[in-house]
C-alpha cells in the first residue's frame, strides 16, 4: 500500500481540533448575543442562520475529535469507533472535507480502496487543488491497479508541489510497473534530491538498482 498522506499527526490534530472548537464556541457565544440585540425579524433571520452554521461547525469537530482520540486505540474497535463518528459527521455536514478526508484515510488504512477514493474525490469536488487529498487518491489509486489513473493523480500533485518527494516516490513507482524505465528514473532521483527521509531516499535507491540504474 502506499503511504498515506496524513498531516499533522494525530496527536497534532487532536490539539488543532481542541483549539478550533473553542474559537467556535466563542462564536457561538457571541452569535448568541447579538440575535438577542436584533432590532428586526430579518436580521435575526440573518443572524440566526449563521449561528446554526457555528453550530453545525461544532458538532462536526466534536465528532471528528471523538473519531481521532479513538484512533489511538490500536484495536478493530477503536476504528470501528472512530468511522461511526467520522459517519455522524458526515450526516451533520456532507460538505465536511475535513470529515471527507478522515474518512478516506480510515477506509483507505481498513484496505477498502473503492471507498477510500470516493471519499478522497469528495474532498476534491470541495477543493480540488487539497494537495494531500489528491495524493491520497492517486496512492490509493496505485493500490488498486489503476495505474493510469494512479500517475494522472500523481502528476496533477507534482503541479501543485514540486517538492514533493513523496509523490515523486509513487510516481515513479507507478511508471515502473507501467515499463517506462526512464520516467521511472527520473522520478525516482527526484525523490532521492528532494526527500529528507533516508529510509525513502533507500528506497528509491533500491527501486533505482533494480531497473539497472545508477542512483
Amino acid at each position: 500500500m502506499g503511504e498515506l498522506r496524513r498531516d499533522p499527526s494525530i496527536r497534532q490534530e487532536l490539539a488543532s481540533t481542541h483549539a478550533e472548537m473553542e474559537g467556535l464556541r466563542t462564536l457561538l457565544n457571541e452569535q448568541s448575543h447579538a440575535c438577542a440585540q436584533a432590532e428586526t425579524p430579518g436580521e435575526w433571520r440573518r443572524l440566526a442562520g449563521q449561528r446554526r452554521e457555528t453550530l453545525t461547525k461544532l458538532d462536526v469537530q466534536g465528532l471528528l475529535l471523538r473519531a481521532r482520540m479513538s484512533s489511538l486505540n490500536p484495536d478493530a474497535s477503536g476504528r470501528q469507533e472512530a468511522l461511526r463518528s467520522v459517519s455522524r459527521a458526515l450526516k451533520r455536514d456532507a460538505r465536511s472535507a475535513e470529515a471527507h478526508m478522515y474518512m478516506g484515510i480510515l477506509l483507505h488504512e481498513g484496505g477498502d480502496l473503492d471507498g477510500a477514493i470516493v471519499q478522497y474525490r469528495q474532498v476534491l469536488k470541495i477543493d480540488s487543488n487539497d494537495v494531500s487529498a489528491r495524493y491520497n487518491l492517486g496512492t490509493a489509486l496505485k493500490d488498486r491497479g489503476d495505474l493510469d489513473g494512479a500517475i494522472v493523480e500523481l502528476q496533477k500533485v507534482l503541479q501543485l508541489n514540486p517538492g514533493y518527494a513523496d509523490a515523486h516516490y509513487n510516481l515513479g513507482a507507478a511508471l515502473a510497473a507501467k515499463g517506462d524505465r526512464p520516467g521511472a528514473l527520473r522520478e525516482m532521483r527526484d525523490c532521492i534530491r528532494l526527500s529528507n527521509d533516508e529510509g525513502r531516499k533507500e528506497e528509491a535507491r533500491e527501486v533505482i538498482r533494480a531497473m539497472g540504474g545508477d542512483p
